[in-house]
């Protein structure tokens, strides 16, 4: 059969419906364009036209000062996060805190310079529940909707802190430079205040400076007042590089995840490192000093491997493989880590910028695996009564790791500034709590051994009636004892024994299902029973006699 009627080409359509999307890119494109060399022209560029030829060498000179003053300041921004000045609030409109404790300052401290986080956690790290995060190191940039005239004094933008470093140090450069000009036979004062209005546009910054310079020379008197410079760096694609990595880390928990991965990797490799859970009959492992595994963690983990991450699609990308025997286990795990430093964003264009990771061993992290008893972390032992005389041990592990990290990331521009290259620095916090990553508002479940889980919900105890009667070897009924069930590696509270009207000590409850599970009944001053197998049934009921 023919369908009758007009026959769609699918490709055509597609095709359609790209170009219409590029038209419209391009016409977004030309109005932010058209706006943007509008305000340009509403603030001060200055046509080299309309100056006076015999005043043109000293407005290049000033010129020229205008630009190296709004360079140093930009750099200094680069080096700080975006930031002109950490300590002086005049300038950048905004106060941080900085604790010696880089997990609990608002700012990373390295080669005396202070680093603003970009995104971290403002709630003390020992907080169990209402985690909170805060943005508050990232800046704004103004766009050029917004009127620069608008700005208030306590501006926190990229554009407004730039403003106010270049009103503040652009004068007494300029007294030192004009002086020079005399020689050139030129006599030349400045009146009256400095006023600057930086644009950060698509591809580069403009600085529009205001200020009434007074010109005697051989040839007459003049004025100047207006000064204008373009600096070709594009600080808005650096923004949107470092803007994907934080989301990234927000949305996905990138770094978190990627690092308590190398933990679990090596907690089969490092005697140093508790294993997060597992269940072994033998001897086991253990005890674990809490410092060695802290030393550990920082010094053979996050110094060698946070500076070998690498983003794909950025201009240093390096394929993390080392060549070597292929069926070694300690090349394959190796190998399988340096792939793990490769994390894939997605990008949905290639940057031409560098990014580089870094972790200083000068910076301390937040370190703390419970359950512990001081420094010490033992495992959970069941091993007395029969399994003792056979001299076998039942050894459960179940750690949880709590962990802060400070992450340095650097984005350069080789191309920016004429070539000399920008160095954009800013700081991340990762987060670990209770083995996951940590999120807003996310409460931790983990208290001691004897935690809740869900496991433990009484929805889950379908098995039948389970009676457990205690004696001691005389026969004699012996009640308080504590019974608990294990199943893999979770233990399940139970209860205790008590009399009963027929004088015997026994505890009635359901279970929840499990296959391989043993039961533990301990009393202290009693030698106990730790290890019965016990395997209960949908709806069956037992009956379970221990001598403790």
């Amino acid at each position: 059969m023919y369908e009758k009627g007009l026959k769609v080409d699918k490709k055509a359509q597609v095709t359609l419906f790209i170009v219409v999307g590029l038209i419209i890119l391009a016409l977004v494109g030309t109005f932010m364009y058209i706006r943007e060399q509008a305000v340009i022209g509403e603030v001060g560029e200055v046509d080299i036209s309309e100056v006076p030829m015999e005043l043109r060498p000293v407005h290049n000179f000033i010129n020229d000062i205008v630009y190296e003053t709004a360079v140093e300041g930009l750099e200094i921004m680069g080096l700080q996060g975006g930031w002109i000045s950490i300590d002086d609030a005049e300038l950048s409109g905004e106060t941080f805190i900085i604790h010696p404790d880089a997990t609990s300052s608002e700012v990373l401290t390295f080669n005396k310079m202070k680093i603003p986080y970009w995104y971290f956690m403002s709630s003390p790290n020992n907080r169990l529940s209402n985690y909170e995060f805060s943005r508050k190191g990232r800046p704004l940039i103004k766009s050029f909707t917004d009127n620069p005239a608008d700005r208030a004094e306590d501006d926190k933008s990229m554009e407004a802190q730039l403003d106010r470093y270049i009103e503040a140090n652009l004068k007494d450069r300029l007294n030192l430079g004009l002086a020079s000009l005399k020689s050139m036979g030129y006599n030349v004062q400045g009146e009256g205040d400095i006023s600057a209005t930086t644009l950060i546009g698509e591809e580069d910054i403009s600085v529009s400076v205001n200020y009434l310079v007074v010109v005697e020379s051989g040839d007459g008197k003049g004025e100047l007042d207006r000064f204008f410079v373009r600096i070709p760096l594009n600080i808005k694609n650096i923004f949107s590089l470092a803007d994907r990595i934080i989301n990234a880390e927000i949305e996905f928990n990138l770094f978190d995840n990627t690092f308590f991965n190398w933990i679990t990797t090596f907690q089969g490799l490092a005697s140093e490192l508790p294993p997060s859970e597992g269940l072994e009959f033998g001897a086991g492992k253990g005890p674990w000093i809490m410092s060695n595994a802290k030393k550990f963690v920082k010094y053979s983990l996050f110094v060698p491997f946070i500076p070998a991450i690498q983003l794909a699609d950025t201009k240093n990308y390096q394929t993390n493989v080392e060549p070597g025997d292929e069926n070694s286990n300690i090349h394959r795990i190796k190998n399988g880590i340096l792939t793990s430093l490769e994390p894939n964003l997605d990008f949905p264009r290639p940057y031409d910028l560098s990014v580089d990771f870094f972790y200083h061993p000068n910076w301390d992290i937040y370190f703390n695996i419970d359950p512990h008893e001081g420094q010490i972390i033992r495992p959970e032992g069941f091993g007395a009564g029969i399994l003792n005389i056979a001299n076998i041990v039942l050894q459960r592990y179940k750690f949880f790791y709590d962990i802060s990290v400070p992450v340095l990331i650097i984005i350069r521009d080789d191309n920016a500034l004429n070539e000399e290259g920008f160095n954009f620095q800013f700081a991340i916090e990762s987060n670990i709590r209770s083995n996951a990553p940590v999120s807003p508002g996310a409460i931790d479940l983990v208290v001691e051994t004897d935690e809740e889980t869900l496991f433990d919900r009484p929805q889950q105890r379908i098995s039948g009636l389970v009676t457990i009667e205690s004696k001691d070897n005389f026969g004699e009924a012996v009640e308080g004892v504590r019974v608990r069930f294990i199943c893999g590696t979770d233990v399940i509270e139970i209860g205790e024994t008590e009399i009963n009207e027929e004088g015997k000590a026994v505890l009635v409850s359901r279970f929840p299902l499990c296959q391989g599970g043993f039961l533990s009944l301990t009393k202290k001053g009693y030698l106990g029973y730790e290890a019965i197998r016990f395997d209960p049934q949908l709806g069956e009921e037992a009956y379970v006699l221990a001598q403790i």
